[in-house]
C-alpha cells in the first residue's frame, strides 16, 4: 500500500466522499467535466498515483470514451458537446479507479460494516470489488495465449476464454461458499 494521504484515509470517509463526487459528477452538465477533472488531477497527485500510467494501463476505457464521443458526434454534429460526453466519461472512469486503487477491500469491508450495509450486499460489492484484478490478470493471460497462436486484434478468441473463466471461477466459488454452508445473513 502505497504512503499517501489518500491510501491512509479511512475508507468510512474515503466511500462518502466518493459517492458524494459520483453524484454530483452524474447530476451537474456536461459543461463541469472539465472542471471535474481539474479536480481529479491533485487527487492523483495527492495519492502518488500517475495519472498517464493509470490511463496507459486501462486503455480500454479510452476506447469506451471514444465511443461515447463518436456517438454524440454522429447524433449531434457539435464537437464541443461531443468532447465533453468523452471527458465525462473519463472523469467517471478516473474517479473510480482513484477509489479502487486507494482502499483495499478490508478498509471497504469495515466501511460498508460501520454504514450498515447488508452483509448479502456487502459480500456481493467485495466479490465484485475483488474480482476485477483477477479479471485483469486472466485477460492479460489470455491476450498472451491469443497473440503466440498469431490472433492480435480479433476480439472474439479474446472474450471466449475470459467468459469462460468466469464462469468456471463462479462456479467454484458457488460450490466453496455451499460446501462451507455460507449464509449471507
Amino acid at each position: 500500500m502505497a504512503d499517501s494521504p489518500l491510501h491512509k484515509l479511512s475508507a468510512v470517509y474515503a466511500l462518502p466522499a466518493f459517492v458524494l463526487l459520483t453524484i454530483s459528477l452524474v447530476l451537474f452538465p456536461l459543461e463541469y467535466a472539465l472542471a471535474f477533472l481539474a479536480l481529479l488531477i491533485p487527487l492523483y497527485w495527492i495519492s502518488h498515483l500517475s495519472l498517464f500510467q493509470t490511463l496507459s494501463h486501462h486503455r480500454f476505457l479510452l476506447v469506451f470514451a471514444i465511443v461515447a464521443f463518436l456517438f454524440r458526434l454522429i447524433l449531434t454534429g457539435q464537437w464541443p458537446e461531443s468532447v465533453l460526453s468523452a471527458l465525462y466519461l473519463t472523469d467517471l472512469f478516473l474517479l473510480s479507479l482513484l477509489f479502487w486503487f486507494t482502499t483495499t477491500p478490508a478498509q471497504l469491508r469495515d466501511a460498508l460494516h460501520f454504514y450498515r450495509v447488508p452483509r448479502s450486499l456487502t459480500f456481493m460489492f467485495l466479490l465484485a470489488f475483488s474480482a476485477l484484478p483477477l479479471l485483469q490478470q486472466q485477460l492479460q493471460r489470455v491476450r498472451i495465449a491469443q497473440a503466440s497462436r498469431g490472433n492480435t486484434r480479433a476480439v472474439f478468441p479474446l472474450l471466449l476464454p475470459l467468459l469462460h473463466s468466469v464462469f468456471d471461477r463462479s462456479r467454484k466459488l458457488a460450490i466453496s461458499l455451499e460446501s462451507r454452508g455460507f449464509q449471507p445473513e
